[in-house]
């Protein structure tokens, strides 16, 4: 990951679950509001960004037995899978989000914890 004066503010939260309908209920009935759903065709997910309290949360569903979210899901279960912060520069390595203009990295901060980080860069529009 880029040095921490290259990151401007947390994104948002990455969540995995197989069933995101269902949390994207739960949260709606407690005034979320869903912002938007994207595919990430890199890592095979279909995900669903919504906003509550002030933070984005992201329900990431995997497509298929090939994502990298249905290996995750499979070993460690639903729940936390990632923390994204935007970045000033865009990775040198990186593939296009869920988002429109979106690129992103992941890095994992240690090979213990496995608490993954996501650099995120939105291409100007132009």
């Amino acid at each position: 990951m880029k040095e921490a004066n290259n990151i401007t503010h947390l994104h948002h939260i990455g969540f995995a679950t197989h069933n995101p309908l269902k949390y994207l209920k739960q949260l709606k009935e407690n005034g979320g509001v869903l912002e938007h759903t994207g595919t990430c065709h890199y890592y095979n997910t279909n995900c669903w960004f919504v906003r509550f309290n002030g933070i984005l949360l992201e329900l990431i569903k995997p497509l298929n037995d090939k994502s990298p979210i249905h290996k995750y899901l499979k070993k460690k279960g639903e729940g936390l899978h990632h923390l994204a912060f935007n970045v000033k520069t865009q990775p040198n390595v990186c593939f296009d989000g869920a988002l429109p203009n979106m690129k992103i990295k992941f890095n994992e901060l240690s090979k213990d914890n496995k608490l993954l980080i996501e650099e995120v860069y939105f291409n100007e529009v132009k």
